[in-house]
């Protein structure tokens, strides 16, 4: 598992608002092939809290298979996470995900440091902004 920003270098640190990318690299023994993979991340507090999860197929991605060495890569646009420390765990599944290919069970540690936000409460930004007016 990596984090790659927008120049395609792999980063443990990232601020909030940055664009980046999940990537979890696969490599399947010779002659062996798996048939519709599902690829899942989760990303979770320190504290255990779950922030979000999301696999292939449920944004109708359905390889009919995976041989040899490649990659899955999860683009995030604007990452709303607020400052804090994140796990990140992948798995590897059939697409019923009742077989586990493989798993890394926080495999990736990174950090989200600050940004010009307006929230200081919570895991995520919802880049808002407060407007007033009388009537």
């Amino acid at each position: 598992i990596e984090l790659v920003d927008r120049s395609g270098k792999s980063v443990s640190k990232v601020h909030t608002g940055d664009d980046l990318k999940l990537r979890i690299r696969y490599r399947v023994q010779p002659g062996v092939t798996v048939k519709r993979p599902g690829v899942g991340f989760g990303i979770h507090r320190l504290d255990g809290v779950l922030v979000t999860g999301v696999n292939t197929h449920e944004q109708q991605l359905f390889p009919d298979q995976i041989t040899g060495v490649g990659y899955y890569d999860y683009t995030i646009k604007n990452l709303p996470l607020l400052t804090g420390t994140y796990d990140v765990s992948a798995a590897i599944q059939d697409e019923k995900f009742t077989t586990t290919y493989d798993w890394w069970f926080e495999g990736f540690r990174f950090d989200v440091l600050p940004r010009i936000v307006h929230e200081t409460e919570g895991v995520l930004t919802t880049f808002g902004q407060w407007t007033q007016q009388a009537d």
